[in-house]
């Protein structure tokens, strides 16, 4: 079979806009400064191109494009600083009907169907929350709410590392590192100890249904639980 595999793929970065990548989970330093007006961050990486796979039992090609858009925004409120933020992708209308082809690739269901092969696209809200952050004595806290956000779960999803920007399609691991990236109702705690940072999450334990252009119901039946440390940080 693999010796009469070919895989060809043509993509081209039509933008990489705004300012330095926006994390998944709003990674301030401790020595951030508040400011007590908004200031705004967008972020933003559209692909667009053919994606052509010659197999022995079937071809798929497509004109396609992966994509996401973010804005983020912090102000000083009280002791701390409020962030509120947002994400969509317009994968909904970008990608072929039963989605991206991506030898491979497996994962949940779409269309009724298992994902053989195929990348889903995502939903058009991947993210809209708010975070609130303060330091005292040295420690810092965080609290989120999300409407749809990622719970202290997993590592952090793959369109928000540097590893994964330039990247036209998701990582074959996707869908077992990152199922919780787009979680409808999400709250979590935090403590950060000089980079060592404590995390609880009380969320949703379900992964998104298959309507795209709509934003599940929250409710929260599960909870998480992670631990980490960031080098370097104050």
């Amino acid at each position: 079979m693999w010796d009469r595999f070919v895989s060809r793929s043509l993509f081209v970065v039509l933008a990489m806009l705004g300012a330095p990548p926006v994390l998944a989970q709003h990674e301030h330093h401790m020595d951030d400064k508040p400011s007590p007006d908004w200031m705004w961050m967008t972020d933003a990486n559209v692909f667009f191109g053919y994606n052509n796979q010659q197999r022995k039992y079937t071809d798929f090609s497509a004109w396609e494009s992966q994509n996401w858009f973010m804005l983020d925004g912090h102000r000083s409120l009280g002791p701390g600083t409020l962030t509120l933020s947002g994400m969509i992708s317009l994968e909904p209308f970008t990608f072929h009907k039963i989605g991206s082809p991506q030898v491979l690739q497996t994962g949940e269901t779409y269309q009724g169907l298992p994902l053989v092969d195929y990348q889903h696209p995502h939903d058009l809200v991947m993210g809209l929350g708010a975070r609130y952050a303060a330091i005292r004595e040295g420690v810092g806290c965080h609290f989120e709410a999300a409407l749809v956000g990622s719970p202290a779960l997993g590592p952090t999803p793959f369109m928000h590392r540097d590893s994964g920007r330039d990247n036209p399609q998701a990582p074959l691991i996707h869908h077992y590192t990152d199922s919780t990236h787009i979680t409808p109702g999400v709250l979590t705690a935090g403590l950060d100890l000089h980079g060592a940072v404590l995390e609880a999450s009380w969320f949703r334990g379900e992964e998104p249904d298959e309507h795209r252009l709509d934003i599940d119901r929250p409710k929260l039946d599960s909870w998480s639980a992670r631990a980490g440390w960031r080098r370097g940080s104050g």
